[in-house]
């Protein structure tokens, strides 16, 4: 219990500070529940490994299946939110149910001083992300027996703003993305030009009041978002369908799946709206307040690996 409370102090701290702040004063931000360790998952194993690109050296967190199947394996990048730590992003999550169920190996690299290069217009970074990102992806297919066409990449918050932009710019490493709590930043949408289509998806409460749904002067605003991929991905828009999840938890959210797979590309463009959901990892850790409720509504862990099993670096064209 008192790890358990550790875990949601840490997270709702770091959670606290809005992505407005993020691009002028990062070394002011502390990386809270560094010496918060790992939960393990039965049926896994976690291990770290140090990987440098341009003497930029992080100790990356892998957890991958107990049991190694025979099969090359397919691999989660999954990045943490600003301010956040590995641990606490695979603890909130339940990051090891994706090795232990469904065969993934999870990688999760820390951000230097807390924070993911998102933003392409960042004049001053403190890290080349784009760069390390790229350079962990290639290490990792050299050296482990995993599926170099199947590396997908998913993020809470910051790490879904870093997500898209991996999209953006390095399409052909991204299999397919999912950003939780974050949207298309107006400074990417500027730049990004995908050379070949990625299936994304995007999940985004209502109530969020750090990356408010319908957008603020440095982000596009959940429709615009999906609107964007939508045509990255060259879906026809008039066949978006639209389905109301079950309601399974009476917790005062509901979810709507906005859903686009008729693309000449082959790929495939969502949206998760989580009614009254806040700036949170629906189906996680309950609700880290004041930032709003992780719903209950949607696993969005289990999601994102059933999403990213249909999806290879060669599926669309």
């Amino acid at each position: 219990m008192k790890l358990f409370k550790q875990i949601l102090l840490g997270a709702a701290m770091i959670l606290a500070v809005t992505p407005a702040v993020q691009a002028s004063s990062h070394s002011t931000i502390p990386v809270v529940g560094k010496g918060i360790p790992l939960v393990p998952t039965k049926g896994t194993t976690s291990f770290y490994q140090t990987i440098t690109y341009q003497n930029d050296s992080r100790s990356v967190l892998f957890i991958k299946p107990a049991t190694q199947s025979s099969t090359p394996a397919p691999v989660i990048i999954m990045l943490h939110y600003h301010g956040g730590t590995a641990e606490l992003q695979a603890n909130l999550s339940h990051a090891g149910n994706l090795a232990a169920q469904m065969g993934y190996w999870v990688i999760l690299p820390p951000a230097v001083a807390g924070y993911w290069n998102a933003d392409p217009a960042d004049t001053a970074p403190t890290a080349d992300d784009v760069g390390y990102l790229t350079n962990l992806i290639h290490t990792v297919t050299a050296q482990y027996p995993v599926d170099a066409t199947r590396v997908s990449m998913t993020g809470l918050s910051d790490g879904g703003f870093m997500t898209t932009r991996m999209a953006c710019e390095q399409p052909d490493l991204i299999a397919a993305g999912v950003a939780v709590a974050a949207q298309m930043r107006d400074s990417l949408q500027a730049v990004c030009r995908p050379s070949r289509p990625v299936p994304m998806v995007f999940v985004l409460g209502t109530k969020d009041p750090l990356v408010p749904y319908n957008g603020t002067y440095q982000f596009t605003g959940a429709a615009k978002s999906f609107g964007t991929w939508t045509g990255f991905n060259a879906c026809n828009t008039s066949d978006t369908t639209t389905t109301n999840l079950p309601v399974l938890v009476n917790d005062g959210t509901s979810v709507t799946l906005q859903h686009n797979a008729a693309c000449t590309s082959l790929g495939e463009a969502d949206l998760y709206t989580v009614a009254n959901g806040g700036h949170a990892w629906p189906g996680g850790q309950p609700n880290l307040a004041p930032f709003g409720k992780a719903s209950q509504n949607l696993d969005t862990t289990t999601m994102i690996g059933t999403f990213f099993q249909q999806w290879t670096t060669k599926s669309t064209t």
